[in-house]
């Protein structure tokens, strides 16, 4: 497998290797320039992907011979139909805020208290935990299945229709570990995103080339849409 260095965005396809292999063997992948700003995922031709149509997406050694090619990154799809779950704790500091274009706003900065709570949760689950593409934050990996993704506090608990920008850079060598009832008691203090949804009408069917092209716009439309 081709291996890039770790300077500027692109991945180090051998640190990846210690990601689960679990996850590894499934055709779930897609690479993505993983910057701040573009975290979307890309076939493997360079066009946007889609969480939801695996025709869209590759297996793992492909996903990182292109990303390698083009100095990306590479991530993990998560559909209803594997076992796998992710909690992701978002660290927000200064230089995160400025990385990603946002105003800076210290109201909004990961606490130490945040920080402990996070360690909690790592140590709570006990199943492989990796830092994230920044190096802040953590992807915790477990089996389970919630559903609809839940978020709150800077903790995001989601096991499908999600696509997961996977580093390799491992906090915790752990095996990916059943944790249900954990995650059912997770959840249940989160607020369901179903509940403040609203019913959307019109014709239901998808303007797929409308939505490509709008996916294309270099501002907030294009970020909207991919």
């Amino acid at each position: 497998m081709d291996t890039v260095t770790q300077g500027g965005i692109g991945p180090q396809t051998s640190a990846l290797e210690r990601f689960p292999s679990e996850l590894r063997g499934l055709r779930q992948w897609c690479p993505t320039p993983g910057t701040a700003t573009d975290k979307a995922p890309r076939t493997i031709d360079g066009r946007h992907a889609s969480a939801t149509d695996p025709s869209t997406w590759t297996d793992f050694d492909t996903a990182c011979r292109v990303a390698s090619e083009k100095g990306w990154r590479v991530g993990f799809v998560f559909t209803a139909d594997d076992p796998f779950t992710c909690i992701d704790l978002d660290v927000v500091d200064e230089e995160s805020q400025r990385e990603k274009g946002k105003p800076v706003n210290p109201d909004d900065w990961t606490t130490p208290e945040d920080a402990a709570r996070f360690e909690s949760i790592i140590a709570g689950l006990q199943s492989y935990t990796e830092r994230s593409r920044s190096g802040k934050g953590f992807h915790i990996i477990v089996k389970g299945n919630i559903g609809r993704g839940r978020r709150r506090d800077g903790v995001e608990v989601y096991s499908q229709e999600r696509f997961l920008i996977c580093t390799g850079n491992v906090h915790c060598d752990l095996p990916v570990d059943d944790r249900q009832v954990v995650l059912d008691r997770m959840v249940s203090q989160m607020p369901d995103r179903a509940a403040t949804e609203h019913e959307l009408v019109g014709d239901p069917e998808p303007n797929l080339p409308l939505a490509e092209r709008a996916s294309l716009d270099e501002g907030e439309l294009g970020r909207l849409f991919r």
